[in-house]
């Protein structure tokens, strides 16, 4: 059986953002300050970086 929460946020993520077009996304995710705009091309984004923008971008809304 899924977590309850994680399903509530897997929805909440697909009512925000499962409607927006491929160039939508990439322009969100590569504000300036994410984890992407700050990583050059074929290097590896850290992953507790991009945890730590999620977190702050949550905070936000």
């Amino acid at each position: 059986m899924a977590n309850p929460d994680i399903a509530s946020l897997l929805e909440e993520v697909w009512n925000r953002y499962g409607s927006k077009e491929a160039s939508q996304l990439v322009t969100i995710t590569h504000a300036p300050g994410s984890p992407w705009a700050s990583t050059t091309v074929n290097e590896i984004i850290n992953n507790d970086d991009t945890k730590l923008y999620f977190k702050q971008l949550i905070k936000q809304h």
